[in-house]
């Protein structure tokens, strides 16, 4: 089957909304761990031909899990893709990274993100030896997506959206007051992978709504969207983040790209699909 675009992870919460962005323009082919497990000892490609791969793929479990020291483990994972990649003989890839990789401090091995931009280093290196005509690299920032599965996600909005969610009378965040994160949202990014093929852009590209968001006004917003009433204690030190800069929208790459939408549009659209997925009585829908 010859498909215009093939995005590894095609149903995740980045992978979905570039589907959704792709599919008006060509013909897609999805990939995701049900019907091509890249984790697997003995891996056979799926017999498909792609112009184009997107790797969307989430990588062992999220940055959030490699800030709670759980171990990762990596196995066949960056081997597979190569050989997907490989066997789809495709001209042009784009691989969903990471901006923490940008952030040099994180290589060092008193970072908490040491392991975790390791990682994302060496599928970009794996991706580079490929011998693909184009590769990008999207090196992205905390990423917010309606599409996310709030309900069992790691990830730092749809982890505080699942906790105010249950209503407790003492609602604790993993985090402190005086941390903070740049967030872009998904549907942004997929506008910029759309780009990035059309002009068949290749090297690597930091991407960021170059918004400065402390924990607190996730927490606000969802609180009052949800009416809950209850105490909220901030259980963590306050400690760095992955990123020590804002990392900013890419004008200077994409003069013709309208601004990034608003932080309180973002979370509205979690807001509006999530609750909608509820099956918590008290939560207030829109």
């Amino acid at each position: 089957m010859k498909y215009d675009y093939c995005v590894v992870g095609g149903t995740g919460a980045v992978g979905s909304a570039i589907v959704e962005q792709l599919k008006v323009v060509g013909s897609v082919a999805i990939i995701n761990s049900k019907n091509c497990d890249l984790s697997q000892n003995f891996f056979t490609p799926p017999p498909i031909r792609a112009k184009t791969i997107i790797n969307a793929a989430g990588t062992f479990g999220g940055l959030k899990q490699y800030e709670t020291n759980s171990k990762i483990v990596e196995g066949h994972y960056i081997s597979n893709l190569v050989k997907l990649c490989e066997s789809i003989h495709s001209e042009n890839v784009v691989n969903i990274s990471s901006a923490a990789v940008s952030n040099d401090y994180n290589k060092n091995m008193s970072s908490h993100y040491k392991e975790y931009v390791s990682h994302k280093i060496k599928i970009e290196e794996a991706l580079d030896g490929c011998g693909i005509k184009n590769i990008a690299h999207l090196r992205c920032t905390n990423i917010i997506s309606k599409y996310e599965n709030y309900k069992t996600s790691g990830h730092s909005i749809a982890s505080i959206y699942r906790n105010i969610e249950k209503m407790p009378d003492i609602l604790e965040i993993w985090s402190n007051k005086d941390d903070w994160r740049e967030y872009v949202d998904a549907e942004d990014v997929a506008m910029i992978v759309n780009k990035v093929i059309d002009r068949s852009i290749s090297g690597v590209l930091n991407i960021g709504s170059g918004r400065l968001t402390y924990i607190p006004q996730v927490v606000d917003y969802f609180t009052e969207k949800l009416k809950f009433s209850g105490e909220i204690v901030y259980t963590q030190p306050h400690k760095t983040g992955p990123l020590d800069s804002l990392i900013g929208w890419p004008v200077n790459d994409f003069s013709d790209l309208i601004k990034p939408v608003s932080f309180s549009e973002s979370l509205e659209k979690c807001h509006v699909v999530w609750s909608g997925l509820s099956t918590n009585p008290r939560v207030i829908r829109p």
